[in-house]
């Protein structure tokens, strides 16, 4: 018997597109996408996280407000890499994109070099078929 998406681990959820971060601003508005980030600021205020991929200048502002009861502030910090799973809407102010974030967890160490090199190789196989 398969498990239920709810019941599976957040990074085998079905249905999320992995992308790079600098490519979340062409998906269509409820797009699920997944990808990794660098925590550049967090406003508590509005629950919004500023994602970016240094030293690219693109920033993705996630939506965390369904997660605060369970992050840990600790998790939040300026410079942490994270994962997310979220779907894409469109900026109600300006012309950007926003990420509703459904899951949200650390990178820990990741190796860059490692990750976006199987990034690059799965959307490599997608786009074959």
């Amino acid at each position: 018997m398969e498990p239920s998406s709810s019941s599976l681990p957040p990074y085998t959820q079905p249905g999320s597109k992995l992308l790079p971060l600098d490519q979340i601003p062409s998906c269509p508005p409820n797009t699920r996408v997944r990808f990794l980030g660098c925590i550049a600021s967090y406003d508590m205020t509005t629950a919004e996280l500023s994602l970016s991929r240094p030293p690219s200048s693109v920033f993705i502002k996630t939506d965390v407000s369904l997660l605060t009861s369970s992050l840990s502030m600790g998790s939040l910090r300026d410079g942490e890499w994270v994962n997310v799973i979220g779907d894409t809407q469109k900026e109600e102010k300006g012309e950007g994109v926003l990420v509703m974030a459904i899951t949200l967890w650390s990178a820990g160490g990741i190796n860059l070099g490692k990750y976006e090199k199987g990034v690059k190789g799965r959307l490599e196989a997608d786009a074959l078929g």
